[in-house]
């Protein structure tokens, strides 16, 4: 039978019996710990046995490590850069073209290798050979079929790199809009009239307004520049690569100064001849002094002209000489110059400036470039050693008597340059131009 709780409290609380206890606690700790113990040595065995072979895979290691180790390597070659390759130009390729038509006329040197002797290196390999097209016999530049798109280019972007002095090269970079003939007599160009279609307010329920839009066009017929220039056996004496450089600089100077002039002028057109020049018909007015106060009233002038037109892209067109003077223009009273911060930008009163050395010395041209057409095709180049040739600088105005020169005779070859070429605006009463400028 159980014991009451009393007793059992009694048994415990007697000091013998929890003497026993500690006793055995402490006998059962002692057995643990010698388990414990003889564990621990079990352990220690078994790793003092592998301890020769951990010794021996150490020391493989280290000599391993120690000792020189030879590797081969195979790298790629890095890739080269492809070279790059010189963009054909139409005024470059004529240019290298008929310099090795006039050699190979003078002294019977293949296009072939003229083109590659002046040219040296695989980064003009595109241009030798659009100008090896070029040089066929009798005419290259004017075969259809040559280099189709150096021709549908023509030669604005050229002028403008390289006649940068030019007025029209900057009128073409100024916004002027560029047109090409490609090989048609005329090029005409639709174009809406401002203002024509304005909106108005109506009120609920009415009809709207019905209104005619006003649409004009720009019609450019085709033109035509031309000049024949004999040369010697002389040119054969320059060397080869200046030869190119000759005639190229001779067909951008020459053809850049001639437009201009005729760009530049008052006269009326001629049909089947030429345009008219852009101050034909211009409207203008004679300066008011070259005082700040009279440079004040003409730009107010220039001003409200381009205004009035509602000019996109206005410019005024002015001479190198007008610039460099009104730079030193000084106001009265303080000494200062008044326009030089601002010309040094290219600007005169907030306009863009085309200097152009060809340019009227005594007039200051306001126009909308948006408002210009301009049609300057690739030049037609042709040349011969066996022509007959009047030499006449006037054929349609000599009165006779004029010399005729046989070309085979006197061992020359001439050179016929024919530049196609038309502008027109398409909106009248765009140019304004201010006269007997003293500035």
């Amino acid at each position: 039978m159980p014991k009451d709780s009393t007793a059992v409290i009694g048994e415990i609380e007697n000091p013998i019996l929890r003497q026993k206890v500690a006793t055995e606690r402490d006998r059962m700790r002692a057995e643990r710990a010698l388990d414990l113990a003889h564990e621990e040595l079990k352990n220690a065995e078994a790793a003092a046995a592998r301890l020769p072979a951990v010794e021996a895979e150490l020391a493989t290691v280290r000599r391993m490590l120690d000792r020189p180790v030879k590797l081969d390597a195979t790298l790629k070659a890095p890739a080269q850069a492809k070279p790059s390759v010189k963009a054909p130009t139409a005024l470059g390729t004529i240019a290298l073209a008929v310099s090795a038509e006039i050699v190979r006329r003078l002294d019977g040197t293949d296009p072939a290798d003229f083109i590659k002797q002046v040219r040296p290196g695989d980064e003009w390999r595109l241009v030798r050979r659009y100008a090896q097209k070029a040089a066929t016999d009798p005419a290259y530049t004017n075969v259809a079929g040559w280099a189709q798109e150096l021709t549908w280019t023509g030669l604005g972007p050229d002028f403008v790199d390289r006649a940068p002095s030019a007025v029209i090269p900057q009128l073409l970079g100024a916004g002027a809009r560029e047109m090409n003939f490609r090989g048609h007599n005329a090029m005409s160009y639709p174009r809406r009239l401002r203002d024509t279609l304005p909106a108005a307010w109506k009120e609920e329920g009415t009809e709207i307004p019905v209104k005619a839009g006003m649409f004009g066009s720009v019609t450019l017929n085709r033109y035509s520049l031309g000049v024949i220039a004999t040369l010697s056996e002389e040119i054969r004496r320059v060397s080869r690569p200046q030869i190119v450089d000759v005639v190229q600089q001779g067909i951008i100077d020459d053809s850049a100064r001639a437009l201009d002039g005729f760009f530049l002028d008052a006269n009326t057109p001629v049909a089947g001849v030429r345009p008219a020049g852009i101050l034909n018909g211009a409207t203008s007015q004679v300066s008011a002094g070259n005082d700040v106060d009279s440079v004040q009233v003409d730009l107010k002038w220039l001003l409200g002209h381009l205004i009035g037109i509602r000019a996109r892209r206005p410019v005024f067109i002015i001479n190198p000489l007008r610039v460099a003077s009104l730079s030193l223009t000084t106001a009265p009273g303080t000494g200062t110059r008044p326009y030089q911060a601002e010309l040094e930008r290219g600007t005169l009163a907030g306009v863009p400036l085309v200097i152009a050395d060809n340019a009227p010395a005594d007039q200051v041209i306001a126009m909308d470039a948006d408002s210009l057409f301009m049609g300057i095709d690739i030049p037609e180049i042709d040349m011969s050693n066996q022509a007959m040739l009047v030499m006449s600088d006037d054929p349609a105005n000599d009165s006779g008597g004029t010399p005729v020169r046989s070309l085979f005779q006197t061992w020359e070859v001439a050179l016929r340059f024919v530049q196609p070429a038309s502008w027109g605006f398409g909106r009248p009463d765009t140019v304004a131009t201010l006269t007997s400028v003293d500035w």
